[in-house]
């Protein structure tokens, strides 16, 4: 996992965009996940507190935004309001 973290974590920073086109960001999430291994071992002889943080920071955007996300869509017409696009509505601007 540590040697195809760099590329999945790549992957997924440079493929944002594209990815966001084509698939869910439920992918992309998953792919800034599978990276954290890489970036820890890589960066923990560094700074350990400094690593952890930044651990946390990607695995509260991951999680936060582009897993959790996909699951609350958007209602179609904007007249209905319902709690899953409330949810959806206030993780994007979170974030």
């Amino acid at each position: 996992m540590i040697k195809y973290g760099w590329y999945a974590l790549f992957i997924a920073m440079v493929g944002d965009v594209l990815l966001s086109l084509v698939f869910p960001w439920f992918y992309t999430g998953l792919l800034f996940l599978l990276g954290i291994p890489a970036l820890y071992k890589h960066y923990h002889s560094v700074s350990g507190a400094l690593t952890y943080t930044m651990i946390l920071f990607i695995v509260v955007f991951a999680v936060g935004v582009c897993v959790l996300t996909c699951f609350f869509s958007v209602n179609e017409s904007k007249d209905i309001v319902t709690t899953a696009s409330k949810i959806h509505y206030n993780e994007i601007r979170w974030f």
